[in-house]
């Protein structure tokens, strides 16, 4: 009698723990997200400022930072925030223009989700077309001025549409595998 009861309480026990996996993988995705990943963060603290190629303000402009904007941060260089953007080039801003900060990352729903990642492609098209026109690929030499042009696009145009679906530039890579 004494193995029928331990029996008993061990599949208890078993049927336990299967229904708290079950409940655990029934959550929804946002509910399963709650526990979100902290970013370091370099946050604009200026209304506008200059992202650059390099850690000097001779450098090329990639694009405008506004205030709020928040970029993965990758470290400091000369009075500089090195920065990660969408091409996955490092890009500069002034440290004196933002602040570094942890930032809780969190996505928007599935269906932005989507909406972005498909317009994404459509930027990536549009950025390649633009640099073959500015520096035709088959001329001698304009190969290296093609990718660095069609990188800085990448970036000017991908922040934009962030910015028009109220996106922090922080989460682009969660959102291109989909959370």
């Amino acid at each position: 009698m004494e193995d029928g009861r331990d029996m008993r309480k061990t599949l208890i026990v078993w049927i336990g723990v299967l229904l708290i996996f079950l409940v655990g993988c029934s959550k929804t995705k946002s509910q399963r997200e709650e526990v979100k990943e902290v970013k370091k963060v370099a946050e604009i603290s200026v209304n506008e400022c200059n992202i650059y190629t390099s850690p000097d303000s001779f450098s090329s402009v990639v694009a405008q930072a506004q205030k709020g904007d928040m970029f993965e941060l990758k470290g400091e260089q000369s009075g500089y925030y090195k920065i990660t953007m969408f091409s996955g080039e490092w890009r500069y801003i002034p440290k004196s223009a933002a602040n570094s900060v942890e930032h809780r990352v969190s996505l928007p729903s599935d269906s932005v989700c989507r909406i972005v990642r498909d317009a994404l492609d459509k930027i990536e098209t549009r950025a390649v077309k633009e640099a073959d026109f500015k520096y035709p690929p088959q001329n001698k030499g304009n190969i290296n001025n093609n990718i660095d042009y069609y990188r800085i696009l990448l970036d000017r145009y991908k922040l934009e549409l962030f910015r028009k679906y109220r996106i922090q530039p922080s989460v682009y890579e969660k959102i291109l595998v989909g959370g």
